[in-house]
């Protein structure tokens, strides 16, 4: 458990070679054990930083065998967030089809075991698979519920998402204002969770709004930044 829970402190500063490393050793000791809920918990987590570092076939592999054994243990809230990220995955590779019925079945899962927290992240996941259908209307409608819902509940991780994906959108549509805007609150608000995979992609987004303003110097120094913390990262 100790091995555990120290890779996941390692996880959140980005230490991604020293999180192998203790998960691996973990994995033995749980095998010895016989203790097959920590095995597929680890599964889940070690797709995570696969995920991080868009390794997103290798992650689906974890996700899927993670989520075959943690439903045979009856850990619901565990299998409604491998099913979300593997949704995450899909629409990374392009399978919105795939992503679509992952996110649906992870809403369904939640409602049916009355987890509404879950319900609302699985809804703001939707919200982003519109946006990269073109939908834009219907995700920004889903983005604002979302918003309103993460205040209420004090979520601030996933309120950033929202103004993060939001400010992709507006950018796409070379609405430069309210994307850096946006793309703006995003870096502050994952600067204080100290998630330094999402501020680096906000601060990508920081860059392109200065290049449609027509300010390349500022623009280049902030892809410099977000280069930066990318390597940090080890997100080729």
């Amino acid at each position: 458990i100790a091995l555990s829970s120290s890779r996941q402190r390692l996880i959140s500063l980005g230490r991604y070679p020293g999180a192998f490393e203790r998960a691996e050793t973990a994995r033995e000791v749980f095998k010895r054990q016989g203790d097959r809920l920590r095995l597929a918990r680890l599964d889940a987590n070690l797709a995570n930083i696969l995920h991080r570092q868009d390794r997103f076939e290798e992650a689906l592999v974890l996700y899927r065998r993670a989520q075959q054994a943690l439903e045979s243990f009856g850990e619901h809230r565990d299998v409604a967030i491998v099913l979300s990220n593997m949704a995450v995955c899909s629409i990374s590779l392009n399978d919105f089809s795939g992503a679509l019925e992952a996110y649906q079945t992870a809403r369904a899962y939640c409602e049916t075991r009355h987890m509404p927290l879950l319900v609302a992240q699985a809804d703001y996941n939707i919200a982003y698979l519109y946006y990269l259908r073109g939908e834009y209307p219907r995700a920004i409608e889903l983005y604002r519920a979302t918003r309103l819902f993460c205040d209420r509940v004090g979520d601030a991780y996933h309120r950033a998402l929202c103004d993060l994906d939001q400010a992709e959108m507006y950018l796409e549509l070379n609405l430069a204002g309210e994307g850096g805007e946006l793309a703006q609150q995003a870096f502050a608000s994952f600067e204080t969770l100290s998630m330094g995979y999402e501020a680096a992609k906000a601060l990508a987004f920081l860059g392109i709004a200065a290049n449609q303003e027509r300010k390349p110097f500022r623009a280049l120094e902030l892809f410099a930044k977000a280069r930066e913390r990318f390597t940090r990262e080890q997100n080729s």
